[in-house]
């Protein structure tokens, strides 16, 4: 009888590890599943942040291109104001010139005229010294 109790116990233990073993493959595609699904989800997330920071990227080159062109836009409109504020410093001077000039034709007082000159001389070199240009000494002065 020790004999077959012990083939009851070995078929039990056997069913046993049977009824284990589905409950083991029936999981196992859960298990399967769901890391697949935390893998899509995880995909899913880092592909919307790529999208995300595709979407930055543009948006900065957009920027820093704007950025160049009103860069390049404002040089030209400073340099065109500098010039034209520059012009527009010498022109009294040159009218003075010309009037020094038509003074010189009709006149016969030449102390008159050095006069007149050496104050248009005098005009614009308060001019230069105004927008910064200063005269360098250089007679008697080492070469530098």
């Amino acid at each position: 009888m020790s004999n077959k109790n012990e083939e009851i116990e070995n078929n039990q233990e056997v069913n046993a590890d049977m009824n284990s073993t589905e409950t083991n493959l029936d999981e196992q595609p859960e298990l399967e599943l769901s890391e697949i699904d935390k893998l899509k989800n995880e995909l899913n997330d880092v592909q919307e942040k790529l999208e995300e920071e595709k979407k930055n990227y543009l948006y900065l080159m957009a920027e820093f291109d704007n950025f160049r062109k009103r860069t390049i836009k404002d040089k030209a409109e400073l340099i065109k104001n500098a010039t034209e504020s520059a012009m527009k410093g010498i022109l009294p001077i040159i009218d003075d010139f010309e009037r020094a000039l038509n003074a010189m034709q009709n006149t016969d007082d030449i102390n008159a005229v050095i006069e007149g000159v050496d104050l248009i001389y005098h005009k614009f070199i308060k001019y230069l010294e105004q927008n910064g240009v200063k005269e360098i000494i250089s007679s008697d002065a080492e070469f530098d």
